[in-house]
């Protein structure tokens, strides 16, 4: 899944903030409840920005995000879900860019590296500097987890306007070329990699990155998070959603 489905400036000079200040909470889904509404919330952004069509359950996610390998990252102003993102590790069936990047995914595999994919991105709020904002903070929560996982190397796929902003304040590097995403209507996307480790320890860091560093979150913040293992997952509107994807897979 791309990870910017909302609209973001083409280079933004949007600074990381200093500290956590903007009223939103930040937490990780512990739920099938909460999942279903952040997945819900992503189709309604994903519906608004026309990169998917309808489904019956309101519903958009990737088969490769339901698992125990999977964080889903939630952002809330009082009772309200705003924001979402979710993170998923590599795994025996792959990950959602492996349909359009396979050989890049596959060369970092082969050297050894663990990874992570961040996607399934969305905001409640159409302002472009508040989701911003909000975006940044989940990317925060995404970091770590990415780290909890003993991970070498995180992965996204952005459309090619936006990726200056994840280059130049978190230090990805492009790995691909610009492609269509057949997932969201043959949308332009192009791979970023983050090399975990080495931009940690490089000088100057990133702005970023220094920001996430300085305010670290520890595997508390992880904990009870949903495993995707509650009986009621197949009745689920998920669960559903899932399967009427592979029944059309295979007409």
């Amino acid at each position: 899944m791309p990870l910017d489905s909302s609209p973001l400036p083409a280079s933004p000079e949007m600074p990381p903030p200093e500290r956590p200040g903007s009223g939103l909470n930040f937490l990780v889904a512990r739920t099938l409840r909460d999942v279903e509404e952040a997945w819900g919330l992503v189709y309604q952004a994903y519906r608004r920005d026309k990169l998917i069509d309808a489904n019956r359950h309101e519903i958009h996610a990737t088969r490769q995000a339901v698992g125990p390998r999977t964080a889903v990252i939630l952002a809330s102003l009082g009772p309200e879900l705003t924001g979402t993102l979710s993170v998923y590790a590599d795994g025996n069936d792959g990950l959602p860019l492996d349909s359009v990047y396979p050989a890049e995914i596959d060369a970092l595999r082969q050297a050894g590296r663990r990874i992570v994919e961040v996607g399934l991105f969305a905001d409640r709020r159409e302002h472009m500097n508040r989701a911003a904002d909000g975006l940044f903070e989940l990317m925060r929560f995404a970091y770590y987890f990415a780290i909890h996982m003993k991970a070498d190397d995180g992965i996204i796929g952005v459309h090619p306007r936006h990726a200056p902003f994840y280059m130049r304040l978190l230090g990805f590097d492009k790995i691909g070329p610009v492609r269509a995403y057949p997932t969201v209507c043959d949308r332009a996307v192009v791979l970023l990699r983050a090399p975990i480790r080495e931009r940690a320890s490089q000088d100057p860091r990133p702005k970023g990155l220094a920001y996430f560093l300085g305010h670290p979150l520890g595997p508390e913040a992880f904990a009870g998070r949903f495993l995707f293992d509650d009986p009621q997952m197949p009745t689920s509107r998920i669960g559903m959603f899932l399967a009427d994807k592979r029944t059309a897979n295979a007409a």
